[in-house]
């Protein structure tokens, strides 16, 4: 096969996927062609990070196989009331960080 055919070949799969991604639907065929010619495919390995939060922002991400892990680190305040007629009202107040997971 020659370099010319196998790259149509390559451009046209990765056509084909895009306009069945949800994203893409309703969009013409030509505009997803020059499209195809800016992206980087990128395989990834298990756990390996792909953005973290506050990246600038650059990129569009397409998932084609797999399954990723999307995590935020947020802080909760526990706030803890030990009143009893004996001995008043204390509160003891902690900050927590905690990662919250979600899976796509």
């Amino acid at each position: 096969m020659s370099i010319a055919i196998s790259t149509k070949w390559r451009v046209q799969k990765r056509v084909n996927f895009l306009k069945e991604a949800g994203l893409f639907q309703g969009v013409n065929a030509r505009l997803i062609s020059t499209l195809v010619y800016h992206i980087k495919v990128l395989t990834l390995t298990r756990n390996q990070v792909l953005f973290k939060e506050g990246d600038e922002v650059t990129h569009i991400y397409v998932i084609k196989k797999g399954e990723i892990t999307l995590q935020k680190e947020v802080q909760l305040k526990l706030e803890v009331d030990t009143s009893s007629p004996m001995t008043g009202v204390i509160k003891i107040k902690n900050n927590i960080k905690k990662i919250v997971q979600v899976l796509i």
